[in-house]
């Protein structure tokens, strides 16, 4: 059923959200990754400059793991039986995840050593 508003496409992409975090272990990780470097780049002192390319990488990194998690869904409805194209949707997906995150970490460091080190 295709939503009527606005406020029921909002709706249901907060459930999604949910439904991510509550099924998969991956968000409930990043999420305490996020936690534990704000309260890192607060100590340290990152501008807002900084805080753009963080907010970036970070919503990134949620953006491609919902992603991962919906290609995941499908895929086991499809099947349950290996399948190569099967796993090669997943492993793609996932792929997507490791990118973000590695641009989240490299993002985080480099502000980090700049904000330190000057």
């Amino acid at each position: 059923m295709k939503n009527k508003t606005l406020w029921q496409s909002i709706r249901c992409a907060i459930q999604g959200l949910k439904r991510g975090y509550a099924s998969e272990k991956n968000f409930k990780i990043y999420m305490r990754i996020v936690v534990a470097t704000m309260l890192i780049n607060v100590i340290v002192g990152f501008s807002a400059k900084d805080y753009i390319a963080y907010i970036i990488c970070v919503f990134g990194v949620f953006s491609s793991e919902c992603v991962n998690t919906s290609i995941e869904c499908v895929c086991d409805f499809l099947t349950e039986e290996y399948e190569e194209k099967i796993r090669d949707a997943k492993d793609i997906g996932a792929a997507a995840v490791l990118l973000w995150g590695i641009a989240f970490w490299v993002v985080e460091f480099i502000m980090i050593g700049e904000n330190l080190f000057g």
